[in-house]
């Protein structure tokens, strides 16, 4: 069933439709999460932190785009809420074995890794979009509704990183 055939059944009232879509989409996010902060319990936090926002603002919901680029701009939003009053030396930095963790399974392990270590190097607004566009497939008018950016901005980014 498709995502927009979900959404109407849960206008619908139907509670089970919320459910099958977040199971769709509940590993993805999590691993972006995962990602971003770099800390297991963390990340299952504001994994659950984004999926409520998602059902308390759900009313709200307006159809631009894909339901998956709506979720991560909910998250990318739960992220930043998180660490704005975190001080900068609060923060735990981004380490090569929490990229591992929270990449996907891949068929050749030592690419994978080559790849981890090199985007760790790549600032963090280039290595968003990267991680978005490569291992979440997302088109760059997504991407730049998630990290709220204007396209041009976004395949730039892109470009640079590569």
């Amino acid at each position: 069933m498709s995502d927009q055939e979900l959404i109407t059944q849960i206008r619908g009232g139907d509670k089970e439709s919320m459910q099958t879509l977040i199971e769709r989409y509940y590993d993805d996010i999590y691993l972006f999460i995962r990602y971003k902060c770099g800390n297991a319990d963390l990340s299952y936090d504001l994994t659950q932190e984004t999926f409520l926002r998602f059902i308390r603002y759900f009313h709200a919901y307006v159809e631009k785009g894909t339901f998956r680029s709506y979720l991560f701009r909910i998250a990318m939003n739960v992220i930043n809420d998180h660490f704005h009053h975190v001080r900068e030396r609060d923060m735990q930095p981004l380490e090569e074995e929490n990229i591992r963790d929270a990449a996907s399974v891949s068929e050749d392990i030592h690419e994978r890794m080559l790849v981890e270590h090199l985007l760790a190097q790549l600032p963090s607004y280039q290595r968003d979009v990267l991680v978005l566009k490569y291992q979440y497939g997302l088109k760059a008018r997504e991407i730049a509704c998630i990290v709220n950016e204007k396209v041009p901005t976004v395949k730039s980014r892109i470009r640079q990183g590569l």
